[in-house]
């Protein structure tokens, strides 16, 4: 066990940590996107099976301003930021064995893995910052600061084949990426809208994102090349789209939408709209599970992570005390 402090932020670590388990080949951002909210309202979080059945509660105290949530599916974790408390925090897929991996930052948002190089990229609202560290939280490195023109950054996705992180910039009205050690920053697309989740597609050479006008009355799913061009309006006429995640294997793009309170899915070139979960208290971020066959989110009001069965039952609450 150690502890250390750093300029934003302080690294715990409890036990070993399987930074390189992840299978050759194996790319993590297929299974687990990096999506933010952009909303403050409090937080939980939650898991179902890919059609919307057998949902559970995985966490439900403690954790008030969850914002974003990453998969590891080989070492069996999830991982996920806490705007209220200042921290990363990390628990087994079945919300047991919670950690505290960085502690002390100001607004953590967005996150995502690089499992086999074994790193989490997280972006920070209040300090204007993009950071990583070890997937144990130690060696924080801040990658793109407020002197690289960064406002606000959301949610984060990687393109690990390519070497390359993704953000959208709420402030700015741009989606931006750059290497994944924060060098060559590059704008790829303007916005007009409130942009929230960004999701990859790395090799059918896509992005997919969120956004919606300030008034919340009009909210679209979209896509583009991955420099930027070719920008497509995939779904229309949603309220405040937020987390967004893919599954390339079955060809379906999902995103939460936090007025109407659902979780929805559409092909991935946004034909075949389909509810997937109705009356889910404000999702926020958004993470898949393919291979485990799962979806994984928090909700923003009720404060709590759950699951369910393929079928629809067994709702549990795995998790209910614990989390600071």
């Amino acid at each position: 066990m150690y502890q250390r402090s750093v300029s934003a932020g302080v690294a715990l670590a409890a036990g070993d940590v399987n930074a390189d388990g992840a299978i050759d080949g194996f790319d993590s951002q297929l299974i687990a996107d990096g999506i933010g909210t952009g909303e403050g309202d409090p937080g939980y979080f939650r898991r179902a099976d890919l059609d919307g059945n057998n949902p559970e509660d995985l966490v439900t105290a403690g954790v008030p301003k969850v914002r974003d949530i990453a998969l590891d599916p080989v070492g069996c974790k999830m991982y996920w930021t806490d705007g209220g408390t200042g921290k990363i925090q990390r628990a087994n897929l079945d919300g047991s064995n919670i950690e505290d991996l960085v502690i002390y930052l100001d607004y953590p948002v967005g996150i995502a893995l690089d499992v086999a190089g074994g790193k989490m990229y997280w972006t920070d609202w209040a300090t204007r910052k993009i950071q990583r560290a070890n997937l144990d939280g130690s060696n924080i490195e801040d990658l793109v600061t407020s002197a690289d023109g960064l406002v606000s950054p959301n949610g984060i996705a990687l393109d690990l084949s390519a070497g390359k992180m993704y953000w959208p910039d709420r402030d700015t009205d741009r989606i931006q990426r750059a290497n994944l050690d924060g060098s060559d920053i590059e704008n790829l697309v303007s916005v007009s809208n409130h942009t929230s989740g960004i999701a990859i597609d790395s090799q059918g050479g896509k992005m997919y994102w969120t956004d919606s006008n300030q008034s919340l009355s009009n909210g679209f799913v979209r896509r583009a090349n991955l420099d930027g061009s070719g920008v497509e309006t995939l779904v229309e006429n949603l309220r405040h789209p937020v987390g967004i995640t893919l599954d390339t294997q079955d060809g379906h793009v999902y995103w939460t939408d936090l007025v109407t309170d659902k979780i929805q899915r559409a092909n991935l070139d946004g034909t075949n709209v389909v509810d997937i979960l109705t009356g889910i208290d404000e999702a926020g971020g958004l993470a898949i599970d393919v291979l485990g066959g799962k979806l994984y989110w928090p909700e923003l009001t009720t404060k709590t992570i759950q699951r369910a069965n393929l079928d629809g039952s067994g709702l549990e609450d795995l998790v209910t005390t614990g989390i600071d």
